[in-house]
């Protein structure tokens, strides 16, 4: 088949080829567009805590970003709108708190993190025309989203009784305003100079009423107990409670991420070596004699200080009595 000699033959090749080529884009894999993806910053939010959502491979320039936020209930809010990235200030949806700010390329800040602000985010980005991401990449098609889940978490206090453990004592380690109905414990250890330890309790598991490892115990109400405390014991202890923010959840019904309320809390296990040398004891009869060397040697530099600054024979005596004195304070001091 040769090539066409006619004009209208070389415009229904050119059609075709058109054609094909655009079915070819159409199969290109998704892993070669670019992904629009959101991060947490840092990775673990606490409440009272401030959060960033920054935003990787997005467009350096768009038309158009928005955010919104999916509250528990379903009900979702738009956060910010904004025209542009040289067109004026944002503008404010009802899903405003007051606490949330754009930062460098529509990036999502939140200050002074509550439990209401646990929820699902969205950012839906129009690029401009003939926009790349960072690394180079052309994009394909106009809007891109990514939603991202955020779960905070409450930060727990860690009681020690006793607070000053000693090596062979027994130790509980008790969350400090914990739920009483959790859904879920997790401990885990890390003894400086040993290995990783994990211990997890689950109330729906019927056959599993408390888990030990060696002197380790984790009981139903997620306090730790450790029996006979070692030096090796001595590292880093962190705890992890989940409760259900609904108790009233149908039975069977499968809980998701949202459901759970999460309590995090950690502490520096110190143990102190057992020793039977008291410091206070045993010292008594040298320190006396220590006090009394030092009241002689002062009484003799003083003596002798006075002599030496002596001009008449009428302060001889004088001097000569207080020698005596000195003397006799000696003997009566000094065993």
């Amino acid at each position: 088949m040769g090539l066409p000699n006619s004009r209208q033959g070389a415009r229904k090749v050119m059609f075709l080829a058109g054609f094909l080529l655009s079915c070819m884009l159409q199969l290109v894999p998704a892993q070669f567009q670019p992904q629009l993806s959101l991060t947490s910053e840092p990775i673990e939010t606490f409440v009272g805590k401030d959060v960033k959502l920054s935003l990787r491979n997005a467009p350096r320039q768009f038309a158009q970003c928005q955010w919104f936020r999916q509250s528990r209930s379903g009900r979702v809010e738009n956060i910010f709108t904004q025209f542009g990235q040289t067109q004026g200030q944002p503008e404010k949806g009802p899903g405003h708190t007051g606490r949330e700010t754009l930062r460098d390329g529509c990036s999502l800040y939140i200050a002074r993190l509550t439990q209401s602000d646990a929820a699902n985010y969205t950012v839906v980005i129009q690029p401009g025309p003939d926009q790349q991401t960072g690394q180079g990449q052309q994009f394909v098609g106009r809007n891109l989203s990514d939603s991202y889940y955020l779960q905070i978490s409450s930060l727990m206090s860690i009681n020690l009784n006793p607070q000053r453990p000693v090596q062979g004592q027994d130790l509980t380690l008790t969350p400090q305003n914990a739920p009483k109905q959790l859904s879920f414990c997790k401990w885990v250890i890390h003894p400086r100079g040993g290995k990783e330890k994990v211990l997890e309790y689950d109330p729906e598991d019927t056959d599993q009423q408390s888990l030990s490892q060696g002197r380790t115990t984790l009981r139903q109400d997620c306090t730790l107990h450790i029996r006979q405390l070692d030096v090796s014991d001595t590292g880093n202890y962190t705890v992890k409670i989940e409760s259900l923010l609904n108790q009233q959840q149908q039975p069977g019904q499968q809980p998701e991420i949202g459901d759970f309320q999460v309590h995090k809390g950690q502490v520096y296990l110190d143990v102190f070596q057992q020793s039977g040398h008291d410091p206070q004891k045993g010292h008594g009869p040298q320190v006396a004699r220590a006090s009394a060397s030092l009241t002689y040697n002062a009484a003799v530099v003083a003596g002798t200080l006075l002599g030496s600054l002596a001009w008449a024979d009428a302060l001889m005596p004088v001097f000569s009595g207080l020698f005596c004195s000195l003397t006799s304070l000696r003997r009566k001091v000094i065993p």
